[in-house]
């Protein structure tokens, strides 16, 4: 008498579970909404966007960078090695007189490529993840600032009347000026490779940059009219700053 005895239901509760059961099949098996679709759709793409870690890839185009500023010195360590070569007795004095104008390149190119990455550490301290396209740009400025020591050698080197020396090492610089806004205008319009919490690079960094071109491009105007300026020309970039800080006066809602 202890044996419980099958529990039986009322038929309506029973009809009513198996109603039930088959509107969740149905539900689950019909077609998403056109909303559903395109929601799912923008997910997988962001997680196709994440491509790569940014840790790993800013690391490497630190040392892309280092690298190619190292290079800068080269023409001015073949000249040091050069020293007393032919018999001759060269003092540190004369070396620096004959060497002026490489030194004046390297200081030049240096502060340039100083100037480029201290711009694209700002930009790129809040970028956790890149894109294909961001990926693809950054290898663009890294190729110009690895051929900048190049270009500067060319320019050292070439005869004052060579009007290209001046072209192929402004111009590389205007290139690694352009890519760098470039990955500016890509990183405000792709959020997903920012950091949690992070904001979109502002209106003011992308001002700051095409001041820069507009710089460099006003350099190259020089060295064209004047080919013995040669890398001088571009201490026309030393007010950049100043005109950022005055652009940030006029539009103060403009931020970083």
């Amino acid at each position: 008498k202890y044996l419980s005895r099958p529990q039986r239901y009322p038929m309506p509760l029973m009809m009513e579970s198996i109603d039930h059961t088959q509107n969740l099949d149905s539900s689950l098996g019909k077609d998403q909404s056109p909303e559903d679709e395109h929601r799912q759709d923008e997910e997988s793409e962001e997680v196709e966007l994440k491509l790569h870690g940014g840790e790993r890839f800013i690391t490497f185009t630190d040392a892309v960078v280092a690298i190619a500023m190292t290079l800068l010195i080269l023409p001015l360590m073949e000249a040091a090695s050069d020293m007393g070569g032919d018999g001759s007795v060269m003092t540190v004095a004369d070396y620096f007189g004959e060497n002026g104008e490489k030194v004046g390149s390297l200081a030049i190119s240096f502060y340039v490529v100083a100037e480029f990455w201290t711009g694209h550490s700002i930009l790129f301290q809040r970028v956790e993840n890149f894109t294909p396209r961001l990926v693809w740009l950054n290898f663009l400025w890294m190729a110009g600032v690895v051929f900048l020591p190049v270009s500067a050698s060319l320019l050292t080197e070439a005869q004052t009347s060579d009007s290209n020396a001046p072209i192929v090492y402004i111009g590389t610089i205007l290139g690694i000026a352009f890519a760098n806004l470039l990955m500016c205008l890509l990183i405000r319009a792709t959020p997903i490779t920012l950091k949690e919490g992070e904001r979109i690079p502002g209106m003011l960094m992308v001002v700051s940059n095409i001041i820069m071109i507009f710089l460099v491009a006003l350099a190259l105007l020089v060295s064209l009219l004047i080919p013995s300026a040669g890398s001088y020309s571009l201490l026309v970039l030393i007010p950049r700053k100043l005109l950022t800080r005055a652009a940030h006066r006029l539009m103060p809602d403009w931020i970083y």
